[in-house]
């Protein structure tokens, strides 16, 4: 980075220097005065050390890893040395790390997520570095997979090459483990149910409302919007204000409710209509998405909530308020189950 701005800057420079030297020549002004040479002189001797700083930056030997996977061996080298060269088999497993950072975000800061992607024996080999986990996932399941060696998890479950990239119910259809089915919690709120060529997880569980966070909401917003805005919506109410600026106003007013009117109308149809889970050969079915089943590698348990579906494009997540706490796990085996019952039996598209 800072080698491309120092070869900007000196290329800027250079330019002000040649539309100097030019515009004096076509001026016919005779020889340059000294008073004027010695500070174009260390214009120019500026000029030129960006420049070699910007060359040297950019081009000095750098630490770097090549991975020959016809040959079998991944070189590192440091500073332009070659330090050591290893088998690729040496450099796995590969693992996917979560770490918390200070970013800036506008004029303030913030802690984000990101999804490392690094050699565990040799950490300086960093495959992806990214806030988004899918992006990590990918690339460091093609490098696992074409280069032969494990992959390992934020949750530390360990993968196999040949098992990327596989279809859950592929993965886990000889796994008797999830293939048993476990008996229902007592008194449970969930049932499994076939209907039209496919299983429907529903629920009666109803979550508690909290109409505190719902009033608070519908509340602090407006009274927000309007301190902010308390002159705009004064003069709304003047009787020579223009209608445009009343209706602005009134827009304003409106637009600070709609979060409070959001949480409410959700919290209702969570209440009113409670979320179904469709497993079918057409794949799971969830609040309106669809994840194929062949796309779905990953039915994973989820801190707070109840399981999420990974695929390479997408995660889609059981929210915690699907069920009672009690049931979570209940629920995670038999949605797996499920999907491996579905995609083993139907021909899945």
């Amino acid at each position: 980075m800072w080698g491309s701005v120092a070869l900007s800057f000196a290329g800027i420079g250079f330019l002000v220097s040649l539309v100097g030297v030019v515009v004096f020549r076509l001026g016919d002004w005779g020889p340059a005065p000294p008073e004027l040479l010695r500070p174009f002189a260390a214009f120019a001797a500026v000029v030129v050390l960006l420049l070699g700083v910007g060359l040297w930056t950019r081009l000095r030997p750098r630490n770097f890893v090549t991975v020959d996977t016809a040959a079998g061996t991944a070189t590192f080298v440091r500073k332009g040395t070659v330090r050591r060269q290893v088998s690729i088999s040496e450099v796995g497993p590969l693992r996917h790390a979560l770490e918390k950072r200070r970013v800036r975000s506008g004029e303030t800061d913030r802690i984000a997520v990101f999804h490392v992607a690094r050699s565990e024996p040799f950490p300086e080999l960093l495959i992806c570095d990214s806030e988004d986990e899918l992006a990590t996932r990918r690339a460091i399941e093609s490098r696992a997979k074409a280069w032969g060696i494990p992959y390992v998890k934020p949750t530390g479950e360990r993968r196999s090459p040949e098992d990327l990239d596989v279809p859950a119910f592929q993965r886990m259809g000889a796994d008797e483990t999830v293939t048993t089915a476990l008996p229902s919690p007592p008194d449970s709120k969930l049932e499994v149910a076939w209907k039209d060529e496919g299983y429907e997880i529903s629920t009666s569980y109803r979550p508690a409302i909290d109409r505190t966070r719902i009033l608070l909401t519908l509340l602090v917003f407006p009274l927000v919007v309007g301190w902010i805005l308390r002159e705009l919506l004064l003069d709304a109410f003047r009787p020579a204000t223009p209608a445009p600026l009343r209706l602005l106003a009134a827009a304003v007013v409106v637009l600070s409710l709609v979060p409070g009117l959001w949480l409410a109308a959700k919290t209702w149809r969570r209440s009113a209509r409670p979320p179904v889970i469709r497993v079918s050969a057409q794949g799971v079915r969830f609040r309106g998405t669809t994840l194929p089943l062949r796309s779905i590698e990953e039915v994973e348990r989820v801190a707070g909530g109840v399981a999420r579906l990974v695929t390479d494009e997408r995660i889609v997540e059981i929210d915690s308020d699907f069920c009672e706490p009690s049931e979570r796990g209940w629920l995670h085996h038999e949605l797996r189950r499920l999907v491996v019952e579905v995609g083993q039996r139907s021909p899945v598209p």
